[in-house]
């Protein structure tokens, strides 16, 4: 791999004119450990609830795809309540590509989407992660979700710290 110019990392939105399906899929496939889909093993469904219930962004390194985000509302009870997720390909983790982008999709949240709150989860042991997400400023919450872990394809439970962001905390700190 060549070495990265951050310039020529750029959020795309996703929509049909990129291939959306598969673009999903390669995105998900970064995610090894299967824990952004762990609530169902149907890759195909998991992606039709992506299609109609999440904003979703390419992270592109010219015009290779080195990641995905998404932002979607947790609950239709309130439609102010999004969560959000990264997952970038193994070769650019610790390239600081979620430094990059985390604050382009909390921004993406906030203003495309009207969130009043973000939640996002990192798993405990992902220091890097953990450390990104508290620098935005984000805080400690833990009833984003009911379970205390991710759940891998292979069943192994993972403990995950929860994260919130209010739109009021994040305008007053940025």
């Amino acid at each position: 791999m060549e070495k990265l110019n951050y310039n020529d990392i750029k959020l795309k939105f996703i929509n049909e004119e990129y291939n959306f399906t598969e673009l999903i899929k390669e995105g998900i496939s970064f995610d090894e450990e299967g824990m952004c889909y762990y609530d169902t093993n149907d890759i195909d469904s998991y992606i039709e609830k992506v299609k109609n219930s999440f904003v979703v962004f390419g992270i592109f390194n010219n015009q290779e795809l080195i990641g995905i985000s998404m932002i979607g509302q947790i609950d239709n009870l309130d439609p102010d309540k999004f969560a959000i997720s990264i997952n970038i390909k193994k070769e650019y983790r610790g390239k600081k590509i979620g430094s990059l982008c985390l604050p382009m999709v909390v921004d993406s949240a906030f203003s495309l989407c009207g969130a009043k709150t973000i939640h996002i989860c990192a798993r405990k042991d992902n220091i890097p992660s953990n450390k990104i997400i508290k620098n935005m400023k984000f805080k400690l919450y833990s009833g984003y979700k009911d379970d205390e872990y991710f759940i891998t394809k292979n069943g192994e439970k993972l403990e995950q710290n929860q994260y919130m962001l209010d739109y009021e905390d994040y305008i007053y700190n940025k």
